[in-house]
């Protein structure tokens, strides 16, 4: 019942990781990139030195980053649909852009194989293809996803991230399909799903 959990976490918001520790006790870690690290850690995905963890990070960052921009200028841009078609256009030509273009400058000298380090799928490779994920479930998702598309070495991280085989098996469930679906809901109407009360 998230109206009685919400005030049982730290940030009062998800997500939240409950970790249990040798010693027996538990930890609530909260916000997405800790909770990402401390998975990412724990499965092996963040390199094999801190050069490799230092560069996954970095493109992890940069994606969060991006995906955050559309939010801020897009998604919760309520000034009126001429307001909100300026802030996709400059989206799109100017962050989207730029984001491209650096990740894909890396990608062609990581050997355009779908992963930003080496040859094995990384934390930042999972945060670019969720990105690219969360853009599909937009109302602007077609014009987004032509952009993307137009860079081949990027649309791979996305496509390579998809066939690993627990992912892929993920994005078969119902509970997966549920989920984009409420996700596309959410995003036609942002505001329609948020109480008036704090």
């Amino acid at each position: 019942n998230w109206n009685v959990d919400r005030g049982t976490t730290p940030f009062f918001c998800l997500p939240v990781l409950t970790v249990h520790t040798e010693d027996g006790r538990d930890i609530t870690l909260s916000e997405a990139q800790v909770v990402d690290n401390f998975l990412a850690k724990k499965y092996d995905l963040l390199g094999d030195n801190e050069y490799e963890s230092n560069l996954i990070n970095m493109f992890y960052s940069s994606s969060a980053t991006v995906q955050n921009q559309f939010a801020v200028t897009v998604t919760w841009n309520f000034a009126g649909p001429e307001a909100k078609k300026q802030s996709l256009d400059m989206f799109l030509n100017r962050t989207l852009s730029a984001w491209i273009e650096s990740h894909e400058r890396h990608l062609i000298d990581n050997g355009s194989n779908g992963h930003y380090v080496g040859d094995r799928l990384s934390l930042a490779d999972i945060r670019t293809a969720y990105a690219i994920e969360h853009f599909l479930v937009q109302p602007e998702s077609e014009v987004i996803l032509k952009k993307i598309k137009e860079s081949a070495v990027l649309y791979k991280v996305y496509e390579t991230v998809a066939k690993n085989p627990k992912i892929a098996a993920w994005r078969e469930s119902d509970e997966f399909k549920k989920l984009g679906e409420m996700s596309r809901q959410f995003f036609i109407n942002p505001m329609a799903n948020i109480p008036n009360e704090p």
